[in-house]
């Protein structure tokens, strides 16, 4: 319920502000933040291999200057590894050789939407397979012009998604209000980005609509609550009930 609040009451400050809004194209893109996602399991990667690609994904991020590799987005960049082919030289030392596909992929990390995704060939040497997974990630530039165009393209695929998906998620939203699942429809509405205007405004709207039917619903049941309370003689929390109940409300008489 706290979590709830805490987005509706931040949308509505959001609304505020949307108003004064005149920001191009680019400035647009640069709103819409990316978090960098590891997979528990990247194929036959070790761990601090995960980890040295990770920096560098954030790299990739954070070069192309429209964006943040922050934690805690609802959008993410995550990668696949596909081995293409791996051998290991015979000889002392033994070396081991490392072709791979490395595809990025920008989606939605709550519904799995998939909005675009890159590949990238790498080739990889060393003593082990380590270094090996090392020696091929340090190829990764991360001020390729090509890394910045394929997260401009996801961003903007991101908010022609929810341009387009509009009308449905509206109806989607309602479609959970009838069912009694306001918090689910509320969540479904917050999650579209400011960014996306037009879709932005209209979601704001059915979210206080959809607030306020939540309050009335919890209206209802908590005086019948109160009241079989009272029968019972347990007063205090009869009152902790209603306390909060406000003259806006229809059940307040």
């Amino acid at each position: 319920m706290k979590k709830l609040l805490f987005i509706f009451l931040g949308l509505c400050i959001a609304q505020v502000a949307m108003s004064q809004n005149s920001l191009g194209k680019t400035d647009d893109l640069g709103r819409i933040t990316l978090s960098v996602y590891m997979p528990e399991q990247v194929e036959g990667l070790p761990e601090i291999s995960k980890d040295f690609l990770a920096s560098k994904l954030s790299q990739i991020v954070s070069e192309s200057g429209i964006g943040s590799s922050s934690e805690g987005n609802r959008f993410i960049i995550t990668p696949k590894i596909s081995i293409t082919n791996k051998n290991i030289t015979t000889g002392a030392p033994s070396y081991t050789l490392i072709d791979m596909d490395l595809t990025l992929n920008i989606g939605d990390g709550e519904s799995g939407t998939k909005f675009d995704s890159y590949t990238v060939s790498l080739k990889g040497m060393g003593l082990n397979d380590i270094k090996a997974y090392q020696a091929a990630f340090k190829l990764i530039n991360a001020k390729d012009a090509k890394f910045k165009q394929f997260l401009v393209n996801g961003k903007s695929r991101i908010i022609q998604y929810y341009n387009d998906q509009c009308d449905y998620l509206q109806e989607r939203a309602t479609a959970l209000k009838g069912l009694n699942q306001h918090d689910d429809a509320i969540l479904l509405l917050s999650a579209v980005p400011e960014v996306c205007k037009e879709c932005y405004q209209k979601s704001l709207v059915s979210m206080t609509k959809i607030y306020e039917d939540k309050l009335e619903l919890n209206c209802e049941t908590n005086l019948a609550q109160a009241r079989s309370f009272l029968v019972s003689g347990r007063f205090d929390e009869a009152v902790e009930l209603v306390q909060f109940i406000t003259p806006r409300q229809k059940c307040y008489p």
